[in-house]
């Protein structure tokens, strides 16, 4: 488990810049509207790699390869992960969008790991 985001945040291989609909911390889900996910399991942009203070902001999200993300669980290494209701990724459910699976152990809720972004489709 990283220390913190930072550790593990400037690995993704294809970053994108996107405006930001509002306030918005690292390693979150974001949709592709630029707002913060809220609805679990639900497909979306990509992993915020920087922090936004203000709604409009242009910050960098990855959308390919691996990255930091914060986690809403503790998880293993190579479970499917899926949004929560707060924009963390969470072990996905039948039914729900896997985007990631995880390269690290997370002891608890609001980790930081490294995740492997796969855009595998419904679990």
């Amino acid at each position: 488990m990283a220390k913190s985001i930072f550790d593990i945040a400037s690995k993704s291989i294809d970053d994108q810049a996107v405006q930001i609909a509002q306030a918005t911390p690292i390693g979150k889900c974001i949709n592709y509207d630029g707002s913060l996910v809220s609805a679990a399991g639900s497909s979306f942009r990509g992993i915020t790699q920087q922090e936004s203070i203000k709604s409009g902001e242009f910050i960098r999200t990855a959308v390919m390869g691996t990255c930091g993300a914060q986690v809403g669980e503790a998880v293993s290494v190579g479970t499917a992960l899926t949004p929560d209701s707060q924009g963390r990724l969470v072990a996905a459910s039948s039914g729900q969008f896997i985007f990631a699976r995880a390269l690290q152990v997370a002891q608890q809720a609001d980790d930081y790991i490294e995740i492997f972004i796969t855009r595998e489709g419904k679990a």
